[in-house]
């Protein structure tokens, strides 16, 4: 009886199962050298973000800052945010200990996981620094950490599984995550052929010969190399700045390059139909919960975009205090700090693309930023 009435389940659990098994090809470290794109980092950069954190807690300085000898300042952002210079912040007071955990395109949600992570190991922060834009909050701006970051308990505690979602996304509430984008985790974070797309194209570029610097000579290496290489560089910049990039890039794109990168993040990112994240809102909720349990340690930031980019963002009516105002519509009883780079005329105005400035240029960023830091006394709270 028993086999009658449930023999018809045995194709699609074998279906199921043989689905996970073939999927299992693709950790083959052969399959992903040469099947998954040179330039795919963002699994190594996040995967480098824990390798930082773990240096942190491996560190001397540590002991130093629990017990308040060292000050520790965190920068959670995006690419965007990674080049700021934490060596110029630490120049400020020799007590300063400044670490970097920026990621390609994290979502609020991701920096909510890092923070958790350190109230986990009792890290005493003292400076905040946290990036916050409608590209990070939009719907398609946090996959990345649905691949390569978060953990099952993480990401069960803050989901509503039962939220359908509200008409106006400000007004959403509760722990987070829908009961949709926590399917949609369970399967980016347990199939690899989500996490490292599989393209047989891939093969001949991975294996095309490019020239490098070598101890000193040109040489020629295939591609598919350079992201191991990429990946001992970043645990080399945990090691010596603390996460923070060194951006030396000049490579500042013309007018007609940026207006057409402009039209392409408008229409991945933004479309005409702008509407935000409900989750990423209710995660930056617990932000400024924090922000007011924890007074004058988090400071709120909105980097640069291009002119092209801004020309475009008013099409969805997002101008450059967009996010100000939606501060203001929240109706916070208590203090924010926020610095807009967006309405400060910056004299440094090249861009490597639409999201990034030239590397030229961070050294504006970070003297602006220390500048608000000062005049908010956050650095000596």
């Amino acid at each position: 009886m028993l086999k009658k009435n449930y023999s018809f389940l045995f194709f699609p659990v074998l279906l199921l199962l043989s689905c996970f098994l073939l999927d299992k090809v693709f950790t083959l470290p052969w399959i992903q050298e040469n099947f998954i794109s040179w330039n795919r980092i963002e699994p190594v950069v996040y995967e480098s973000r824990l390798s930082l954190l773990d240096d942190l807690l491996k560190s001397p300085d540590l002991d130093k800052i629990k017990s308040g000898e060292k000050k520790l300042v965190v920068i959670f952002g995006s690419s965007r945010a990674a080049s700021i210079e934490n060596r110029k912040i630490e120049e400020l007071d020799d007590r300063l200990v400044v670490y970097n955990f920026c990621v390609p395109f994290p979502g609020i949600s991701y920096f909510y996981y890092l923070l958790s992570l350190f109230q986990n190991q009792n890290i005493p922060i003292t400076t905040l620094v946290l990036e916050v834009d409608p590209f990070l909050l939009s719907l398609s701006g946090h996959q990345y950490p649905d691949m390569y970051s978060y953990d099952i308990p993480f990401y069960f505690k803050h989901s509503d599984l039962w939220w359908e979602g509200q008409y106006d996304p400000w007004k959403s509430e509760g722990k987070g995550f829908s009961g949709t984008e926590f399917l949609n985790y369970f399967f980016r974070r347990n199939f690899y052929v989500f996490r490292y797309p599989f393209a047989v194209k891939a093969y001949s570029e991975n294996n095309s010969f490019i020239d490098v610097v070598w101890k000193g000579e040109v040489q020629k290496k295939k591609k598919k190399y350079l992201r191991e290489n990429y990946q001992n560089l970043l645990m080399d910049i945990n090691r010596t700045n603390r996460g923070g990039l060194v951006n030396l890039s000049q490579e500042a794109k013309t007018d007609s390059e940026l207006s057409l990168d402009a039209e392409l993040k408008f229409q991945r990112y933004i479309g005409r139909h702008y509407r935000e994240s409900d989750s990423q809102i209710k995660f930056l909720k617990k932000f400024i919960d924090y922000s007011g349990e924890n007074s004058d340690r988090v400071l709120f930031i909105t980097l640069p975009i291009s002119d092209q980019l801004k020309k475009k963002l008013l099409k969805a009516e997002i101008d450059d205090s967009y996010i100000e105002k939606k501060f203001r519509s929240l109706k916070v009883r208590t203090k924010m700090n926020y610095l807009n780079y967006l309405e400060i005329p910056m004299h440094c105005n090249k861009f490597e693309d639409g999201f990034h400035l030239d590397g030229s240029c961070y050294s504006e960023v970070t003297d602006l930023l220390i500048s608000k830091l000062k005049n908010l006394n956050i650095l000596n709270n």
